[in-house]
C-alpha cells in the first residue's frame, strides 16, 4: 500500500511539474507576443512622428563654386527637436576607393574626402564642424528657430588624382544630386535618420526637395 501511495505521489509531482512547465511556456510565449506587439506599436508611433524638413540649395549668383543650403523644419507632430545634424554622404553608385587607397593616402584623409559634387565650406565654423557634417542644433517651430543656413563649396579632385583636373572633376558630377542624412534627436524618442537626395542646379534658382514622411 505504501508503495502505491509513493507511486501516486511521484506521478502527481510529475504531473504538477509538467503543468508548471506548460504554464511557464504559455506565459513566455504570451510575453514574447506582447513584446512583439509593443515593438510594432513603438515603430509605428516613431514613424508617425517623423519630422518633415524642407531643403533648398541655391548656387550663388556670380560664384558657381559656392552655394547655400537652407534647412527648415516644416512639419511633423513634434514641434521641437533638441538636436538636428546634417551629414553629406558619398555619391550613390560611385566608389572612389574601389582599387584601394593610393600610396600616401591615410584612412583619415579618405574618410574626409567627399566622393560627390558638394561639401560644406569649413570656413563657416559656426555652422559646420567639418566638410561633411553640420553643427548639431535645436530646431523649434514654436519660437521660429526652425531653420539653418549652411554654406557649400564644390568638391575638388584629390591630390592623388594626377590625371584629373577641376574641369573634368566638375563634369563628372554634372547633374548628380547632393546626398544627405538628417539625424534628428528628441528627448524620450529614438533618433530619426532621414536620407535624401537633393538636386542642385548650376547658376539657377533654388530647387526644393521635401525630406521626411508626409504628415
Amino acid at each position: 500500500m505504501s508503495i502505491a501511495i509513493a507511486i501516486i505521489g511521484v506521478a502527481a509531482a510529475v504531473a504538477a511539474a509538467i503543468a508548471a512547465l506548460g504554464s511557464w511556456n504559455a506565459a513566455r510565449k504570451a510575453n514574447q507576443t506582447a513584446g512583439s506587439v509593443d515593438a510594432i506599436e513603438r515603430d509605428r508611433r516613431h514613424d508617425e512622428l517623423t519630422p518633415v524638413f524642407n531643403v533648398t540649395c541655391t548656387v550663388r549668383a556670380g560664384d558657381a563654386d559656392s552655394a547655400d543650403m537652407r534647412v527648415t523644419l516644416i512639419g511633423g507632430r513634434l514641434e521641437r527637436h533638441a538636436a538636428v545634424t546634417v551629414t553629406i554622404v558619398d555619391d550613390d553608385g560611385t566608389d572612389c576607393w574601389e582599387h584601394g587607397l593610393p600610396d600616401g593616402v591615410t584612412q583619415d584623409e579618405a574618410a574626409a574626402f567627399v566622393c560627390g559634387p558638394w561639401e560644406f565650406n569649413t570656413a563657416a565654423s559656426t555652422q559646420v564642424v567639418s566638410n561633411r557634417e553640420s553643427r548639431s542644433r535645436a530646431y523649434d517651430r514654436v519660437t521660429g528657430h526652425n531653420w539653418d543656413l549652411l554654406p557649400l563649396t564644390r568638391t575638388r579632385p584629390g591630390r592623388w588624382m594626377t590625371t584629373t583636373d577641376q574641369a573634368a572633376w566638375n563634369k563628372k558630377w554634372t547633374g548628380k544630386p547632393l546626398r544627405l542624412l538628417l539625424t534628428c534627436k528628441c528627448e524620450g524618442y529614438e533618433p530619426w535618420i532621414i536620407p535624401e537626395n537633393v538636386e542642385i542646379a548650376q547658376d539657377r534658382g533654388p530647387l526644393i526637395r521635401t525630406i521626411g514622411l508626409s504628415q
